[in-house]
């Protein structure tokens, strides 16, 4: 098997297609069902990408795959819509200002408010009276 150097000075392995393919359906079928939780994520060219960082070394990739997947399903980062950050660190921002005794212009800050629930709202995000809660208060 033929060895190539990679941009991170490591020796990697060059594999032919068919090996390749061959790598990525032994890690698809180590992984088992967890493959079919998450079908977009553990495509061939997602499965690939970490068979090419274990060096196509398959146990490991799958091992790595699979924290990953169980981790998003527990976590389910896609879920996360960044105009929900937004407003958390809005609110957030707004209570280490109250917090450490200087205030904003009000003004300001109301309409800063407006804009941010307007577009979650426009979204459909209504957000819980507990997660509200936790932003303001950290």
């Amino acid at each position: 098997m033929p060895l190539r150097k990679s941009r991170s000075s490591a020796v990697e392995k060059a594999l032919s297609p068919e090996e390749q393919q061959a790598k990525i359906n032994e890690v698809r079928r180590m992984i088992g069902p967890l493959s079919e939780a998450l079908p977009d994520f553990c495509s061939d060219v997602s499965i690939s990408r970490y068979l090419r960082s274990r060096n196509w070394n398959a146990e490991k990739a799958s091992k790595m795959l699979k924290e990953t997947v169980k981790w998003r399903l527990k976590y389910k980062p896609e879920a996360i819509r960044w105009v929900w950050v937004e407003f958390f660190m809005f609110l957030k921002n707004c209570s280490l200002t109250q917090k450490e005794g200087k205030l904003s212009s009000t003004e300001s800050t109301v309409r800063k408010a407006e804009d941010v629930v307007s577009s979650m709202l426009a979204k459909g995000f209504v957000p819980s009276k507990d997660a509200l809660k936790r932003a303001i208060l950290g």
